[in-house]
């Protein structure tokens, strides 16, 4: 059975998450570490889940890589369980010093009469079936935007851009428009260049706004673009840890 963002867990899902009782699980959206300087995308997401609490209404976890207080989640604070070991929340952790505590994305639940907030990366060029097909090996430009498809105006948004490493950027520079240098980061064992622009320029209902392209040279075969946007109403996708674009570069014809 699968839960819609709009459902609280069932109690399956709460008897299937009460198996894994001593596993270790990681939260979506990540946790975010709030400090003076500044707030951050923390990288201590490795959480054991210790028990049932006493009143079975939620489960008690533990990070495994900080000393903080143990932190209870509820059934409402959980929108998904994702097997094996991804807890799709309806809010989002946060560690202020030795404390961590859990934030929703709304004060209240949400209702007909509250506007939704839906945000999307696009690539350029990407067909019906979600996949942009290219003649290769080339150089050649990626262009990103991101649409509103949700019911209310969002001012400010952060997006995320994973490019697969087997595609690299030209040496000769780059050019006006292009999106920031690249970290390196990884899924698995898969490494990618990790482009971060953040966006205060208004994007209106059923809008969409350029955020950068990258020049880069291409390699043969069938390619993930992962992506995820954040802002004050939460993370997007909310259905999965991050959105997906196919890119295919096929041989060149001569």
């Amino acid at each position: 059975m699968n839960v819609t963002p709009a459902m609280i867990p069932s109690i399956m899902n709460r008897a299937e998450l009460k198996k894994n009782i001593g596993k270790t699980f990681q939260f979506f959206p990540f946790p975010r570490h709030d400090s003076a300087s500044g707030s951050y995308e923390s990288d201590k997401n490795q959480w054991l889940l210790r028990r049932e609490t006493p009143d079975k209404k939620g489960f008690e976890f533990l990070n495994i890589l900080g000393d903080y207080n143990p932190l209870v989640l509820d059934s409402p604070k959980i929108n998904k369980f994702d097997e094996p070991d991804v807890l799709i929340l309806r809010g989002q952790v946060i560690f202020d010093g030795s404390t961590v505590r859990y934030e929703p994305f709304t004060p209240k639940p949400a209702s007909l009469s509250v506007p939704s907030t839906n945000l999307r990366l696009y690539l350029e060029g990407v067909d019906e079936n979600g996949v942009r097909e290219l003649p290769g090996p080339t150089v050649d430009v990626f262009r990103f935007s991101v649409a509103n498809r949700g019911q209310q105006t969002v001012r400010d948004y952060r997006a995320l851009i994973l490019v697969p490493q087997t595609f690299r950027r030209p040496s000769y520079g780059s050019y006006v428009g292009d999106l920031p240098m690249p970290h390196a980061t990884s899924i698995g064992e898969q490494k990618y260049a990790l482009y971060e622009k953040p966006m205060s320029q208004p994007i209106y209902k059923n809008d969409s706004i350029k955020i950068g392209e990258i020049l880069l040279n291409t390699a043969l075969g069938d390619h993930i673009i992962f992506w995820r946007i954040r802002c004050d109403d939460g993370v997007f996708p909310t259905e999965a840890p991050y959105g997906e674009i196919k890119v295919r570069i096929v041989p060149s014809r001569r």
